[in-house]
């Protein structure tokens, strides 16, 4: 694993990832990963094959901290979240950003790689700095949200719940 502001020739590495299920990785990655990186709002995790001609971006995943306005989560999941009190008005997060695996590397177990990486660079910097919870922003479909569910995730209900996505958390 590198992080972007480790590679060299970003863009076309950054060219070689194909996520043809979700292209909301694609275009992450191409058109904000970067400036998020250079800005210091987020960190980029390549999983690079490097074993081919031209090296390609296997997979990646984004870590970042996100606060989630408790507005439409039940007194008793915020009080869990937070670990003290039911009325906070906002509670944070580790946050998933992205996650995903290249077309060429879906079927493989790589993905799992790639969760487990990510939880344990957050639970390195969890035992530094605190925290309780990760949260996915998932897309919300069967296979993505059993992947979820397998590797320990649990639905987050808000009222601003969407079809598109959903959100998920792991209790640190």
């Amino acid at each position: 694993m590198v992080t972007l502001s480790e590679v060299e020739n970003k863009h076309d590495l950054i060219s070689t990832f194909r996520c043809s299920k979700n292209l909301d990785l694609e275009e992450y990655l191409s058109q904000k990963a970067i400036d998020s990186d250079e800005r210091g709002n987020a960190r980029t995790h390549l999983l690079i094959n490097n074993q081919l001609s031209t090296p390609e971006i296997v997979g990646y995943f984004t870590l970042t901290i996100k606060p989630i306005l408790t507005d439409g989560i039940s007194k008793e999941m915020i009080k869990k979240i937070d670990g003290f009190s039911k009325d906070r008005k906002c509670v944070y997060f580790y946050l998933i950003g992205q996650l995903g695996l290249s077309d060429k590397y879906i079927g493989s177990n790589l993905g799992n790689l790639l969760l487990f990486t990510a939880i344990d660079m957050i639970e390195t910097s969890q035992r530094i700095i605190g925290g309780r919870y990760i949260l996915v922003d998932a897309f919300n479909c069967k296979p993505v949200v059993e992947f979820y569910n397998r590797n320990g995730f649990t639905k987050l209900a808000t009222s601003e719940e969407d079809s598109v996505s959903i959100k998920m958390i792991y209790k640190i």
